[in-house]
């Protein structure tokens, strides 16, 4: 129905594991007609047990580390593809400061208990949400399901 892809520009090997970690929990999710995603939910708290690493991450206008640093360009990618297929955006925060993988206004920032990304599906029909790392890249779809 609609995909999207951004590029893994310089990633270092944490956060790169970030964003192939949350794509694995994201790939394959079903929405029926109406129902909302929520990336916080489906992804889950970034902790190390979880698998998460540590990488760069925006607090305010500061760089520190963090853990799960990199999932946003998963949110972003899902974002974009989101938007490419129509899906009501329900929720959707800009980082603080500009991202090298997105022009100003097209990206989603996230953090547990705080900003999320929702979609509904306002389709007639049920959607697979496809999401993977391919090489240099980050790719998000949004399928019917047959």
């Amino acid at each position: 129905i609609g995909a999207y892809y951004t590029t893994l520009v310089n990633s270092p090997e944490g956060r790169t594991s970030n964003i192939i970690l949350s794509c694995a929990r994201i790939n394959g999710t079903i929405l029926q007609s109406g129902e909302v995603f929520s990336f916080n939910k489906t992804v889950g708290e970034r902790t190390s047990a979880a698998g998460y690493r540590e990488a760069k991450i925006f607090v305010g206008n500061t760089i520190v580390s963090g853990l799960g640093g990199g999932i946003c360009q998963t949110a972003t990618t899902l974002y974009n593809a989101g938007l490419e297929s129509k899906l009501e955006i329900i929720e959707r925060y800009p980082h603080t400061l500009p991202v090298a993988y997105i022009g100003k206004g097209r990206d989603a920032t996230v953090s547990w208990n705080g900003a999320d990304l929702k979609m509904r599906n306002c389709l007639a029909k049920p959607v697979k949400i496809l999401c993977c790392v391919y090489g240099p890249y980050v790719l998000a779809a949004v399928a019917e399901v047959k």
